[in-house]
């Protein structure tokens, strides 16, 4: 018997609401946002909210606690807008091993509340 995830890759196109419900994608929030006030700003150009698709690019930490260790970045538009340093490794596991097993585009909603900027990315 085929798996409801089978099943729905051959429904074509009505294929991502199934899959999408049986396996969610994996989220994120943003850490250090604070560095990438500027770059979130162009992204958002006066919208409170923006959905947008970025690349995902692993990296190691260079230098500190967690030398050597992988962290995720998201690039728009040859832009880094966001980051998953290593130390968030633990409470985004699935995050971090998608973007080692070749995940490399994703969701990021951006929004914009107030004077701050908050923005949480999805790899499906």
């Amino acid at each position: 018997m085929p798996s409801v995830y089978d099943l729905a890759v051959q429904l074509g196109p009505a294929a991502d609401h199934v899959a999408a419900a049986n396996k969610p994608p994996v989220e994120a929030t943003f850490k250090q946002l604070d560095k990438y006030q500027d770059q979130l700003t162009r992204v958002l150009a006066g919208m409170p909210q923006r959905e947008i698709r970025a690349s995902i690019v692993l990296q190691e930490t260079v230098s500190g606690k967690y030398k050597g260790k992988n962290l995720v970045s998201f690039m728009y538009q040859g832009e880094e807008i966001g980051v998953l340093p290593a130390q968030y490794r633990e409470s985004h596991q699935e995050f971090f091993e998608a973007a080692e097993a070749g995940a490399t585009k994703c969701m990021v909603l951006v929004r914009q509340y107030d004077e701050r900027i908050w923005a949480r990315a999805s790899v499906y």
